[in-house]
């Protein structure tokens, strides 16, 4: 039996809060990582993201644009390495405490 992509991320979801106002799921750091693996596991780039604080309050975003030479696979890894990146380096914002994203198809 084939897994389906909603499978394999349902039980993410739930490791993430459902924010109304902002119509998206957010994650703690832990989740945000594996949320990346995934996506990229099944070939969903990241397009961006965003940051929050423990209010839902946005801190910061970031996007991640594919380049007229970028093929499919390359622009993947790249989203992965931004998203990474971001995530990382978000311990400069010292409120931050929640992470989404915005994957798209390949």
């Amino acid at each position: 039996m084939e897994t389906i992509f909603s499978n394999r991320i349902d039980k993410l979801l739930i490791s993430g809060i459902f924010v109304q106002e902002h119509k998206n799921w957010l994650f703690k750091k832990r989740d945000a990582l594996n949320i990346i693996e995934i996506l990229i596991e099944n070939n969903y780039p990241i397009l961006g993201g965003e940051i929050y604080d423990k209010k839902f309050s946005l801190i910061w975003s970031w996007s991640c644009n594919k380049l007229s030479d970028d093929n499919g696979i390359d622009f993947l890894y790249k989203s992965k390495e931004n998203a990474l990146e971001n995530i990382h380096n978000s311990g400069v914002f010292q409120d931050a405490a929640y992470y989404s994203f915005t994957p798209t198809l390949l």
